[in-house]
């Protein structure tokens, strides 16, 4: 990629060197060549997005010469690898802090507050709380079950403690209910 940019530029760099004999060498081309030139290049532009169109919109199972030529044209150089982004979730969670007067689910709170409004600052915070979260999720060997010295429920458990602070309340118990999206199964931790 470095290198097509770098000779790319070396012939924008030759173009507006030679700028002059150029366009002195375009206008003394004739009228007939020129119509010629430009159509040919209107042909080259018809079938490179003729070509990328039948790509993306093929059939899979499609066999004709059209799909071939286009994947042959196509691949190396416009394919799309969608692995490049994040995977969509394979559970969903909810954390329940229960507190002297309620029970508050945090990160139904602080997602609400982040759609509410985008601006405001709390996708860093919805980030860390739900990567914490996972990260617990996927380390841990239990299920249903309460946690005692675990690192990853440790600094769940602190930020719960640091949130409801800023509540204006104190936590008791911490409840992780996780729901897998494939199986429907349920999984409890607690504090």
């Amino acid at each position: 990629m470095q290198y097509g940019i770098t000779i790319l530029s070396l012939i924008v760099v030759s173009f507006w060197k030679h700028r002059y004999f150029i366009h002195c060498k375009i206008r003394n081309i004739k009228y007939t060549n020129k119509i010629i030139i430009f159509f040919a290049g209107l042909l080259i532009l018809l079938l490179h997005f003729s070509f990328v169109a039948v790509y993306a919109l093929k059939n899979s199972n499609s066999a004709s010469k059209i799909s071939y030529y286009s994947t042959y044209y196509s691949y190396p150089y416009f394919h799309q690898n969608w692995n490049l982004f994040v995977p969509p979730p394979n559970s969903n969670y909810r954390l329940i802090a229960y507190t002297n007067s309620s029970e508050i689910d945090i990160l139904k709170t602080i997602l609400t507050e982040h759609r509410n409004n985008r601006f405001a600052g709390n996708e860093p915070l919805l980030i860390a709380v739900s990567n914490s979260i996972h990260y617990f999720e996927k380390n841990t060997l239990t299920k249903n079950c309460q946690i005692t010295n675990d690192k990853n429920f440790a600094i769940i458990e602190h930020f719960s403690r640091n949130f409801l602070e800023n509540e204006k309340q104190k936590l008791l118990k911490l409840l992780l209910i996780v729901t897998e999206v494939k199986t429907n199964t349920v999984k409890y931790y607690y504090n």
